[in-house]
Parts: C-alpha cells; sequence; structure tokens
C-alpha cells in the first residue's frame, strides 16, 4: 500500500479544464432508449463493424435534470464524457432518473441493468468493457450500482459524490477498479462521505486508514492501493461557485480515460468450439457458428462467451480467442496472407449478386453468407494481414488498410478479367 501527496502530480486536470470548450452534448446525438427508465443512447459509428465489439458507457446524471422528460439530462454537464466516447467508438448510455440515484424507495440498478442487458442483445457491445461514471448525484449513484450489481463492470469513475445510500457495504467495491475524484473544498458533497468509503474499503482487507490533509492543504492528494482496485485523487480546489465542478476536468484527462477504456473483466469461454465433435476447430465449426448466429436462436452450445447470447462477439472469440487466427485467414491455417485472397476470389463469389452462398472458405468474415467490401474490412482492421501467426505477431496501424482494400479488389478483377479473356479468346481459335 503506497499513499502518494503532491502538488502537481495531476497537473493534466488543470491543463485539460483550460483548454478549450468541449462539443456541446445535442439530443440529436442520441438515440430514444427508453423502457424500464426513461433514457438517451450514443451509437457510435465504430459499432457497424460486426466483428468488433465496442466499449459501452453508463453515465449517471447530477441533480435537477431529473425527472421523465428524457430531456433535461443531455446537458453540457457530460460534453467531455461524450466527446471521449466519440474518440474512442464507444457506445454512450445516459438514463433519466425521476428520483435521486441512490433514494431508499426506489432500486434504480435494477432498472438501469434491464437497459443495459437489452442494449447487449440488440447493439454491437462488448459485455465484458462495461463502464460507470457519473458527477454529484450521480457519483453516487455510481457507488450504488457497483454496492447493488456483481461483476458486470469493468470499471468506474465516481466523481464529486453526494448523497450515499445508507448501508452500503464495502465488500462490493473491492474486485472492481475504482478510480474516485473530489475536490477538498467543495461546498455541496462533502469529501468526508468519499473519504469515509475509501477507508472502509481498505479496512475491509485489513488495511491502515488513509490520513487525509487538512482543508487547507494546497497540494493534490493522490492514493492507489497495491491491495485492491482502488485510486482515491482529491483536489485541493474545485471550480465554480460552490468548487463542485471538477467532472469536466477528469472526463477531458487522456490519462483517466486511457485507464477506464484500458480494463476489462475476464472471459470466460464456454466449451472449446468443436460444435461437430471431430476433435479439431475447422471451417465446418465455424460455419455452423455462422449460421447459428444469422438464425439468432440463441442455442446455448453455441454460446462461446457465455453471455446467453449468440452473435458477433462469439465469432470474434472463436477466431480470436479459440482458434488464435485471423479474420481473413480462410483456410485456417493459422496465417492470414495473400494464398487466402487469392483462395477466395478464385471462388468467384465478390459480390456475385447470389444471396447467402458464401461461407468462411469463400470470403464471409462476418456471418451474413455473402462475400464483399464488409468481410474485406473486418479482415484488414484484424491486422494480421502478413503478420505470421497470431500469437507471435506485432499488430500494425490500421492506417492504410482502406488502400489496401481497394487494391485488391482492383487488383483480382483485374487478373479475372485478363483470364477470362484468354478464356474466350482460346475458344474461337
Amino acid at each position: 500500500m503506497r499513499t502518494k501527496l503532491a502538488i502537481m502530480c495531476v497537473v493534466g486536470l488543470t491543463v485539460t479544464w483550460n483548454a478549450g470548450r468541449a462539443n456541446a452534448a445535442n439530443i440529436n446525438d442520441f438515440i430514444d432508449f427508453s423502457g424500464a427508465i426513461p433514457g438517451r443512447l450514443y451509437v457510435p459509428p465504430e459499432a457497424a463493424d460486426l466483428t468488433s465489439p465496442r466499449p459501452f458507457v453508463l453515465y449517471l446524471h447530477g441533480g435537477l435534470v431529473g425527472g421523465r422528460d428524457n430531456r433535461s439530462h443531455i446537458n453540457s454537464d457530460f460534453d467531455r464524457l461524450l466527446d471521449a466516447a466519440k474518440e474512442r467508438g464507444a457506445y454512450l448510455y445516459a438514463p433519466q432518473s425521476p428520483y435521486r440515484w441512490n433514494t431508499g424507495h426506489w432500486n434504480s440498478s435494477e432498472e438501469i441493468m434491464t437497459m443495459i442487458d437489452q442494449a447487449i442483445e440488440q447493439e454491437n457491445i462488448d459485455p465484458n468493457r462495461l463502464y460507470v461514471t457519473g458527477q454529484s448525484f450521480g457519483g453516487g449513484g455510481t457507488w450504488d450500482m457497483l454496492n447493488n450489481v456483481d461483476d458486470r463492470f469493468a470499471a468506474a469513475l465516481p466523481i464529486s459524490t453526494d448523497v450515499i445510500r445508507p448501508g452500503l457495504d464495502a465488500a462490493n467495491f473491492l474486485d472492481t477498479p475504482i478510480w474516485a475524484f473530489h475536490a477538498r473544498d467543495d461546498n455541496i458533497a462533502s469529501v468526508g462521505r468519499v473519504r469515509r468509503i475509501v477507508n472502509d474499503i481498505l479496512a475491509e482487507v485489513d488495511q491502515e486508514k488513509l490520513e487525509f490533509p487538512s482543508r487547507s492543504d494546497n497540494t493534490v492528494f493522490e492514493y492507489q492501493s497495491d491491495v485492491v482496485p482502488l485510486k482515491y485523487t482529491e483536489l485541493a480546489h474545485g471550480t465554480g461557485n460552490w468548487n463542485h465542478y471538477i467532472w469536466h476536468s477528469v472526463w477531458s484527462t487522456e490519462e483517466v480515460m486511457d485507464w477506464m477504456f484500458s480494463q476489462r473483466l475476464e472471459q470466460t469461454l464456454l466449451g472449446t468450439g468443436d460444435f461437430d465433435g471431430n476433435g479439431v476447430l475447422d471451417i465446418a465449426d465455424i460455419d455452423q457458428l455462422a449460421s447459428e448466429i444469422i438464425a439468432q436462436t440463441h442455442t446455448s452450445s453455441f454460446d462461446v462467451t457465455n453471455d446467453s447470447i449468440v452473435d458477433q462477439a462469439d465469432l470474434t472469440a472463436w477466431v480470436k480467442d479459440l482458434k488464435q487466427t485471423w479474420f481473413g485467414d480462410a483456410n485456417l491455417d493459422g496465417e492470414f496472407n495473400s494464398g487466402d485472397l487469392v483462395a477466395v476470389f478464385k471462388a468467384g463469389q465478390y459480390e456475385d449478386s447470389i444471396p447467402n452462398n458464401s461461407t468462411w472458405a469463400t470470403g464471409d468474415w462476418n456471418a451474413d453468407r455473402e462475400f464483399d467490401s464488409g468481410d474485406l474490412v473486418s479482415a484488414f482492421k484484424d491486422a494480421g494481414f502478413e503478420a505470421g501467426a497470431r500469437t507471435a505477431a506485432a499488430v500494425p496501424e490500421p492506417s492504410c488498410y482502406p488502400l489496401l482494400i481497394l487494391a485488391f479488389v482492383a487488383l483480382f478483377r483485374l487478373e479475372f478479367a485478363r483470364h477470362e479473356s484468354r478464356a474466350v479468346g482460346a475458344s474461337t481459335k
């Protein structure tokens, strides 16, 4: 266990706070995602790539914007968080509480998880990269979510915590990576609340309680536990009329956002992926999995990721984790190279207008039974082309992949045209 005291240890918070304003959160950025509770959902463009499930951020708003209009909570309070989600291709879910998040007579966590599970079923979400954050009342709501929901969130950022539900159990905060933030001179939400939670967590694992700076201390207090995944940053001064507003700075700090988005739950894979039971992970297995994904019957024996849903996440887990190869490896020999591209283009099914006629071996790498540009995008984005075996490969940056895709398509079409021309010429002699 170690305690850090420094004046400039999180200077980035101040720097980004003084930077230019973020793009204001606009209700048009979100789709209406209401049901058990009113809410809005930002869907990143990157979600269109079904081979790359996206991270998901739950945002819990502060006070004064609760209700049921599903509009007032979409405001400038979380501009920086929306920017971070857009930069990282993440979903951002903003439910609206008709009360405080942690009011004693309403279990908001149950309502929220109902909607999150619905989103996971309908969208391209990585269930192992769910994050929760909120400010003020939403900071208290963040602790409440962790207290009531087991093993679902990969990380949490409670900020300027206000109004904590009585009876929180510190034992529920031992496994989830948490980075809490507060301003020492906050005149709305006393810093004592979060200090008590931090010390309660440490007491739960038989660690000494922390000694915190006095209110007049102008240094930043930063702590990271060596025993549990807990970090706490206490700024000397907040901003605004009540020194309460620090969340803009937190969400616009790259170090903080990088930390949060790097966290993920351990994935427990179900079974071996050998669906036909022949002792080999082969093309027959992945084609069976593709059929199940298309059928959407969610047969448990094909649920590779053990999340009760058979979808693109299962395809990704089969390819990357079970077979340990690349998207684009048409013959499943462990490498994606020019031989695979030659094979799939020779099969002649690229954008052939014949529905549902393609398999993994003939270019269907996103489980839609077609071989088209979407499959090439999936393959090149996986960054395995000519990289050797997956376990030993260094993954290159994908900046030139669109050009490579266009070049390969043009090259193979040209070669096939020449081949057909020669064949026609020979037949007329």
